[in-house]
């Protein structure tokens, strides 16, 4: 795994002030205390009254800010997440940024034909596979829904298929309630035992309210279980501008900011000190489609002003990077995936995800997760800090070669060479060496490489027993299933 220093981002873009991240609070408080939100979990509704919140009879709760304060005090400020072989892989501290894969997407663009169709677990598989050899991929979700399992458990579906084929950390949904509670018992016998996975852990729950101010029944008590068991949790607010959200982007930010904070307080309550990571996502809604916008430029600046508040409450933080609404991976999807991943790392943000997502989340691709890959490396090395010192500066070798020579024999030269990025996808050759090499596009080169990573790398196996007694036991859940 790369270096965790080659993680860190030297450089922050802030799109709003300190006095603003204090209006946003503010505001934030007032709609928690005078509003309030709607809960669907009657556990929840009994430890927000116990602990002082107010309801009028219905399952609206007004939460007061002194309960929001200290969910916000008790929550860690910082959070280790670890391999599936017990490694130190991720520090979600100031300044610390990772990019990572996305879940969920229905359909995918078949890596044989290019063809749009339904997502299988065997595509998750070869999702979790691909990322596993890939340097700027820290973290994996699962990618792709598989639609021929059965829905009730498709969940366990899900991270049997990225837990053999990786040992990077996993993210992972939850959509049937039970669900969880079997992943937790998978993943601790994984671990060696409950208490290693709580000690060491390889994979966090990635739960979702329901904007505007609603928290759905299993989002609830996935927050909960979450908490009771210390498993990292992300709760991500997935706010509409214009939709679920008001029609600016500081008005959805504190919408935003009242989901995710109603959230922690449950979260805190359940268990002071249980780690959680404040999820972002303010995106607009075009009007014209009601497509949410992935790629919009209001999406990266919304989410900017969504970190800054995160981290003014010093917690880990995950949003976006290398997404776009394309169709498939043309010239809108590299302006968007850049354009996204610059701007997620320059707000360092802890966690960013849904490297590779096509068609607003809708779609993925292997080629579209590889590029999303190179675009990582490219925005890191971009946002770099150059060093300079004696070494750098070079002013012994510009005095010995002195004017009108060259520098390529110099021995500066070559002690420095491969300090600047040669990628094995970007083309740099002559017009003519290109005709004569077969015209290439970048497309060709990612399916390409693609398939040399997808049939030579194989991830760390996890032990056959483990997986004698995951395929019984999900075959146990499938057939009470049905």
């Amino acid at each position: 795994m790369t270096s965790k220093a080659n993680r860190q981002i030297p450089y922050q873009l802030r799109a709003v002030d300190a006095d603003d991240i204090d209006a946003i609070h503010a505001a934030t408080l007032r709609v928690l205390s005078e509003a309030g939100a709607f809960f669907e979990d009657q556990e929840t509704m009994d430890l927000l009254m116990s602990a002082g919140a107010v309801t009028d009879g219905d399952r609206r709760v007004r939460i007061p800010g002194e309960l929001v304060e200290r969910a916000i005090a008790s929550a860690p400020k910082a959070i280790r997440l670890y391999t599936r072989e017990g490694e130190e892989a991720l520090r979600l501290e100031p300044g610390h940024v990772y990019c990572g894969t996305g879940s969920d997407c229905p359909n995918v663009l078949d890596f044989e034909t290019g063809e749009r169709r339904s997502a299988t677990k065997r595509d998750i598989e070869l999702f979790t596979r691909l990322s596993d050899a890939l340097p700027n991929i820290d973290f994996i979700l699962n990618m792709g829904l598989a639609s021929e399992a059965p829905t009730h458990t498709a969940d366990l579906h899900h991270f049997q298929a990225m837990v053999t084929h990786t040992t990077k950390p996993i993210f992972f949904t939850a959509l049937v309630d039970e669900n969880l509670n079997h992943i937790i018992q998978l993943a601790g016998y994984i671990a060696g035992s409950q208490q290693a996975l709580k000690d060491h852990p390889f994979l966090t729950h990635f739960a979702m309210p329901s904007p505007p101010l609603r928290h759905s029944k299993i989002a609830l008590q996935n927050l909960i279980t979450c908490a009771r068991h210390s498993m990292p949790v992300v709760y991500a607010s997935g706010t509409l501008v214009g939709a679920s959200g008001p029609m600016s982007l500081v008005g959805s930010t504190v919408s935003s900011n009242c989901d995710v904070l109603a959230g922690l307080v449950v979260h805190q309550l359940a268990n002071p000190g249980a780690p959680f990571i404040y999820g972002v996502c303010i995106a607009p809604l075009d009007m014209r489609t009601t497509t949410e916008c992935y790629g919009a430029p209001e999406h990266f600046l919304g989410d900017v002003i969504n970190v800054q508040t995160a981290q003014s409450y010093g917690l880990p933080t995950w949003g976006y990077a290398g997404s776009s609404d394309a169709k498939v991976l043309d010239l809108q999807a590299a302006l968007e995936y850049c354009g996204s991943t610059l701007m997620g790392l320059l707000s360092q943000c802890n966690l960013l995800h849904d490297v590779g997502y096509l068609e607003s989340g809708m779609t993925a691709s292997c080629e579209s997760i590889l590029f999303g890959d190179e675009v990582v490396e490219f925005a890191r090395r971009t946002l770099q800090r150059v060093p300079v010192d004696e070494e750098s500066l070079a002013v012994e070798a510009i005095k010995r070669l002195g004017s009108g020579g060259t520098f390529l024999m110099e021995e500066h030269t070559v002690r420095h060479v491969r300090d600047f990025w040669y990628s094995p996808l970007i083309d740099r050759c002559h017009y003519e060496e290109w005709v004569g090499a077969g015209r290439q596009t970048m497309s060709d080169r990612l399916r390409a490489r693609a398939r040399k990573i997808l049939s030579s790398h194989e991830p760390v196996p996890l032990d056959r027993s483990i997986l004698k007694s995951m395929d019984e036991f999900i075959a146990t859940q499938d057939s009470e299933a049905s």
